[in-house]
This record gives C-alpha cells, structure tokens and sequence, in this order.
C-alpha cells in the first residue's frame, strides 16, 4: 500500500490544533487572571478597572478567533516544503514501511520502521499519526492513497501495532 501526503496548511494545521488551543486557553486564563487582579487592585477607580477588563475582553477574543490563522500563516510563509510541493510518500509492507521526503520529485531522504518500532498510532479526523516515541511522529492523511485503501492500512496498522487508537 502506498500513500503519498502533500506537506500543505492543512497538513501543519491537522497536528498543531492540539498545541494551538493549549496556547490559546492558557493565555485566556493569563488574561482573566491579570484582569481580577487588576480589577481587585482598582477597585476604587472603576473607570480604570472597566478599561482593563475591556482590554483584557477584546485580547481574549483575538486569541480565540484570530491567532491560529496568524500562526499558521507564518508557518506557511516560511516552510520551503509547502513552496516546494513537498510530500511524505509511504510504502507498507509486510514487517515494515517506508517513509520518503520528496521535495521537487528529488528524494531528500528516507527512513524504513519496523512495525515493532512503533509507539504508538493515534487516528484523528483523516490522519493516522505514526509515533516512533513519545515526541516524534508522522502524520499521514488518508485521503490520498495512491495504492490500496484506508481501511485495509487501518487493519495492516491494527495487527501489527499494540497501541492502535481508533477515533471515536
């Protein structure tokens, strides 16, 4: 079975939706923690306090809608893969798969993974992540098989991975 993953916004944005909304609630509870403070500080003055919970209001709501589309902006402004039309091809074999970086059809470089090396694979919306360790994976989408079908790698993936997470 072979997969051929185009590296695209969508492919940056698929795995760092997790990290971004970590971001973003942490920084909204920075902001509302800043903000009854602040007000608990100016409490006598409530001009000054409505003024910073409005700030802190109208700072929250560009982290909420805004700063995902901001970072993944920069993101793709500066990866020369997506300007290259870069992608991840996969090849699944019998007791391993290999995985390929092409950018401008040149291979770049390659690596083989026995299935016992493997992790962990977590499914999510429409991509397998391949997890060689705790911090290190491979996102594959399944949308673009180029020989075999998803389902068919979902259950190669099943047999020969302990740690198989199914999307519920």
């Amino acid at each position: 079975m072979i997969n051929k993953t185009r590296i695209t916004k969508d492919f940056f944005k698929s795995f760092n939706k997790r990290n971004i909304n970590k971001i973003k609630v942490y920084v909204i509870i920075m902001f509302v923690a800043m903000t009854i403070l602040s007000i608990s500080l100016y409490s006598d003055n409530k001009l000054l306090a409505i003024i910073i919970f409005s700030v802190a209001i109208i700072i929250s709501i560009f982290f909420m809608f805004f700063y995902e589309k901001i970072l993944l902006n920069q993101i793709v402004k500066n990866n020369d893969l997506i300007k290259n039309n870069a992608f991840y091809e996969y090849e699944f074999l019998k007791d391993n798969f290999t995985i390929k970086l092409v950018e401008n059809n040149t291979n770049i470089g390659s690596i083989t993974i026995d299935y016992e090396e493997v992790y962990k694979i977590s499914e999510s919306n429409n991509y397998l992540y391949i997890f060689v360790s705790k911090a290190v994976f491979y996102a594959l989408n399944m949308d673009e098989m180029v020989n075999g079908q998803s389902s068919d790698l979902k259950k190669l993936l099943n047999k020969k991975v302990k740690k198989y997470k199914i999307r519920n």
